[in-house]
């Protein structure tokens, strides 16, 4: 039993170190585009898709003991949380009334258990000088959410691209690494035990060069966060889901820098079908990570298309024994990724959509 487990955990790794990419599809298009959904996953070290499911859960049954073809059925004790991402306040109100921002957050509590602001934990956003911290919108959220009951992730505190401060970005490395550290701390000890999540690492295969730190110095994040919260970690991502060999990498370096689990997105124009997206749950399964779905948006020609796309996303999760929460990103049209118009649940006016009732409908 012992060398079995070691065999098919030395396997695992293999694949996940491995730097070797898939062949691209005939037509051009993002791997696994024109698959079906039996051969969703494209081949792995040489093995098809049936044979790294299979190598997955034989790995993951090892671990915990039970037999593999149980392992994703098992019961669970609870359905995953349901969440949604939430616009900035002042952003919000700078361009709608507060009798609207009233009744968005209105149907927001009565739609979600979590909440994961959008922009208002981004380090340029909380500290835009090395001296000032803007909690004006943090607080409006952490009082909302304690009146309403709502769970809070801290989302994006460590960041590339814009989320970086330009005061950072003229720093020397040690100087903007003690400087992350401070502003983790500050949110800890501001916040305290109110974090029920830290989506803290944000998207780390797509880290943009902006200043002095570099993904490299995720361990150091994590481990600040370690000191002033008891709450989990979570690394963020995209584009993990149709890409096995991406997805392996990225359960590798969660485990590597000490995070809980993985936030998989899927704000994507690629179809997840549902066994595409059960093949990778399954496999996150198997490395002993939570697995939070983090920022679902799917887009489509119609209504009730992108109905269809949201179904699908949920009758691969709802029961997954891996996954223990399902954000939403945008709650209602009105606000909206300008790369993604359309996708909300709701209305601009939030009148309800075909995709808001099948959501809704898991609340009952």
């Amino acid at each position: 039993m012992h060398d079995e487990r070691s065999r098919v955990l030395r396997e695992i790794r293999r694949m996940g170190k491995s730097d070797e990419r898939p062949a691209a599809p005939a037509d051009g298009g993002e791997l696994g585009a024109t698959k079906s959904e039996s051969d969703a996953l494209a081949p792995i070290g040489g093995m098809r898709r049936r044979s790294f499911v299979a190598l997955a859960a034989a790995a993951g049954a090892a671990l915990v003991g039970i037999p593999a073809a149980h392992l994703f059925t098992a019961a669970r004790k609870r359905p995953p949380l349901l969440g949604g991402g939430l616009p900035t306040p002042s952003e919000f109100k700078a361009m709608y009334s507060d009798e609207f921002w009233s009744a968005f957050k209105t149907k927001f509590a009565q739609t979600f258990e979590t909440v994961t602001p959008d922009n208002a934990w981004k380090w340029a956003r909380l500290q835009p000088d090395g001296d000032t911290w803007n909690w004006t919108d943090t607080d409006e959220i952490m009082a909302w959410a304690k009146e309403t009951g709502l769970k809070v992730k801290v989302h994006a505190p460590f960041a590339s691209g814009w989320s970086m401060p330009e005061w950072v970005r003229k720093l020397s490395h040690d100087d903007a690494l003690s400087a992350m550290k401070r502003n983790i701390e500050a949110i800890g000890k501001r916040y305290g035990d109110r974090v029920w999540l830290w989506d803290a690492i944000n998207e780390p295969f797509h880290w943009r060069k902006t200043g002095p730190l570099t993904i490299e110095d995720a361990a150091a994040a994590v481990s600040a966060i370690r000191g002033v919260s008891t709450a989990g970690v979570i690394v963020n991502e995209y584009n993990l889901i149709h890409r096995p060999r991406e997805l392996a990498r990225a359960c590798e370096f969660a485990k590597g820098i000490g995070a809980d689990g993985i936030g998989l997105q899927t704000h994507s124009e690629h179809r997840y079908t549902r066994d595409l997206l059960r093949n990778a749950f399954d496999y996150v399964a198997t490395t002993g990570l939570d697995l939070h779905l983090s920022e679902i948006i799917r887009p489509g020609k119609t209504e009730e298309e992108q109905a269809g796309a949201y179904e699908d996303v949920i009758a691969a999760g709802w029961k997954h024994r891996a996954v223990k929460s399902m954000s939403f990103w945008h709650l209602s049209d009105c606000w909206c990724w300008k790369e993604f118009p359309g996708t909300g649940l709701l209305k601009a006016d939030l009148s309800e959509k075909p995709a808001y009732k099948l959501v809704a409908a898991l609340r009952q």
